[in-house]
């Protein structure tokens, strides 16, 4: 929402430890970001930083995608339509 867009009704499910597959990313279709910077070489919230660093320990299963799907790395369909 502080980036001008509209709030998301849920993360999408992503891949622990790809920049690409990474539900935050996924979500806002942001593109790739890192541990610590979005695409664009911004510095992320604490609180986005932190989700990061626990997906990719594996912290945060209800996220990551099935392991017996096929890998879709589109954008959510999960954007609020208010």
């Amino acid at each position: 929402m502080a980036a001008g867009r509209d709030p998301i009704d849920a993360l999408p499910r992503g891949r622990p430890c790809d920049p690409g597959g990474c539900p935050v990313s996924l979500g806002v279709g942001a593109g790739p970001i890192g541990p610590e910077l979005d695409h664009q070489g911004r510095r992320l919230p604490a609180a986005v930083r932190a989700f990061l660093a626990a997906f990719d320990l594996g912290l945060l299963p209800e996220y990551e995608q099935d392991p017996g799907q096929p890998w879709d790395p589109a954008p959510s369909q999960a954007r609020s339509r208010s």
